[in-house]
């Protein structure tokens, strides 16, 4: 799985924050794209919007990027260990 270079000073992710980054990360390096809002949302039993909400998290505290315009266009930034919550 390849990564982003690291955000500069991303916010620390929440222990489900991390479980969905890594959710996703699995899904792109056994299916080699990312996995639609639809998808995320079935897998961890939250409706679409919920999901969405994650993704948009994720992105605002520096774990992922988005491609505007592209179909499952969602970038994964390298993780950090620094960057959990205890």
């Amino acid at each position: 799985m390849e990564f982003a270079d690291h955000a500069k000073n991303p916010a620390p992710l929440t222990p489900r924050l991390l479980a969905r980054r890594d959710w996703i990360a699995r899904y792109i390096a056994r299916h080699g794209y990312a996995p639609t809002v639809a998808e995320m949302g079935a897998a961890w039993g939250v409706s679409g919007t919920a999901a969405h909400q994650s993704v948009s998290r994720l992105v605002a505290r520096g774990a992922a990027r988005r491609i505007p315009g592209c179909a499952r266009g969602l970038i994964l930034i390298a993780p950090d260990p620094d960057r959990s919550i205890p």
